[in-house]
């Protein structure tokens, strides 16, 4: 976005925000793509007023109370639809799946030459605030939408929620996070609300598929953390699924939500609970680690388990379950070693009928070694190795030459075999080119706006 934003304090509690942008806003019609290759023209409107102070009433504290205001515009003007997409106002736009493919979807047949214009507007209201009772911390965000369907003049309301507090209770720190996403017609525009799952700083994990459908969620997590026997123990479990059912090419479905308790229990085991569930999309996480440094913070260890089980589409079930083990130490002179292993049990259950499903099973095995030197030198080998269920060996290594420049900036040379796949970040997943007996240049600079 390029535009202007203006900020005011009125004084040393309240603060007003003003905002105009506008831009081409460029996107993917697949995760498989390794560019964007669809766009649309945006402009915004955003405007908000924030208070920051101390209001007591009784043993409820406010500290923060927000109210913004915002207003998009998207202008649609390039050749990216085809004749079946007329029929599209009754679907659900989810950005996780593929649209490219025999599908009657907006986004199909790229090159169909058809210049189709069209509009659509959207108002977001949002009312937040933070706040303390009975000890706890609460944190809670409401947004208010009006959006324009495709292809029609109808406006249709909506909502986003979330929730969060935290408490300390013998001696363990507990949160617990809540999101509902009621607005499943809208098409995403600067949006990046919270996606109430924990994404694990791991190489396999991160391969798993943990996407949010920003319009259309329901999500739960629990996270506790406290001291055990001197170690640092952090516990975390989340469950997400989908509050309107829907085909894979986007036709909502009439199914019954399933109770949270059901959702939880996460049984498809049999035909007739995965039949329950298959169109809610579930996914369910449970992630638990020991952390702790030695020897005057100089040796560093970290252990944990991470147990992943999904609904990735109404036609296959995924399981996993991966141990990362993490170890550093520090010497003097800007010198470290750090090395990283993880083993994953993964699998995947495909064609899932009544009499007939495929089962497809992987271990795989990721190890790196890195040595840091001069502080802004990094010298690191990796090596990964995956069997199937036949015993069918694969293998990934190489070695890589990292240095650090001007600060946090980092430039980076890697020769040998990358594996390529899904990677997962923010509630969005990307698959990532991979390749064998070549080389990658990374460049890596930040800005401190």
């Amino acid at each position: 976005m390029k535009g202007i934003e203006v900020n005011y304090n009125i004084n040393d509690i309240f603060t007003i925000r003003a905002l105009q942008g506008w831009d081409e806003f460029n996107f993917y019609s697949s995760q498989a793509q390794d560019s964007s290759d669809l766009f649309y023209d945006l402009s915004s409107n955003f405007y908000d007023i924030h208070y920051n102070g101390d209001l007591n009433f009784f043993n409820f504290n406010v500290y923060t109370i927000f109210y913004s205001f915002q207003k998009s515009k998207n202008k649609y003007d390039n050749n990216l639809l085809d004749d079946f997409a007329l029929g599209y106002p009754n679907k659900i736009i989810a950005y996780q799946i593929e649209y490219q493919g025999n599908s009657d979807n907006i986004f199909l047949n790229l090159n169909q030459g058809n210049d189709i214009e069209f509009h659509t507007n959207d108002y977001t209201h949002t009312l937040g605030f933070q706040s303390s009772f009975v000890s706890s911390d609460l944190y809670i965000e409401k947004s208010f939408v009006s959006y324009q369907k495709l292809f029609t003049d109808e406006y249709v309301d909506g909502s986003r929620l979330y929730f969060s507090i935290y408490k300390n209770l013998l001696n363990c720190d507990i949160s617990y996070d809540h999101i509902n996403y009621d607005s499943k017609y809208q098409i995403n525009n600067l949006l990046s609300p919270p996606t109430c799952m924990l994404e694990v700083n791991s190489v396999l994990s991160s391969r798993n598929d943990i996407s949010i459908d920003f319009n259309n969620s329901l999500g739960n997590q629990i996270e506790i953390r406290r001291d055990l026997f001197g170690f640092d123990w952090l516990f975390n479990t989340s469950i997400y699924y989908k509050k309107y059912s829907h085909t894979e090419s986007g036709e909502i479905t009439s199914k019954n939500l399933p109770s949270f308790f059901n959702m939880l229990k996460f049984d498809i085991d049999d035909y007739k609970s995965y039949n329950d569930k298959k169109e809610f999309y579930p996914k369910r996480i449970v992630y638990s680690e020991l952390s702790k440094w030695f020897n005057d913070d100089k040796f560093f260890l970290k252990g944990g388990f991470f147990s992943y089980r999904s609904l990735t589409s109404v036609y296959e079930v995924e399981n996993s379950l991966t141990y990362p083990f993490q170890y550093s130490y520090n010497f003097s002179g800007g010198k470290s070693i750090n090395g990283y292993i993880e083993y994953q049990d993964r699998t995947k259950i495909k064609n899932i009928h009544e009499n007939l499903n495929k089962h497809y099973h992987y271990n795989t095995i990721y190890n790196s070694f890195s040595f840091t030197f001069n502080y802004d030198y990094v010298f690191s080998i990796f090596s990964e190795i995956e069997k199937d269920q036949d015993q069918f060996e694969k293998k990934w290594s190489g070695f890589e030459l990292a240095m650090r420049f001007l600060g946090n900036n980092n430039i980076s040379v890697f020769y040998g075999s990358q594996r390529g796949g899904l990677i997962c970040s923010n509630g969005t997943c990307a698959y990532y080119p991979g390749f064998e007996e070549g080389f990658k240049a990374t460049l890596r600079i930040n800005y401190d706006i």
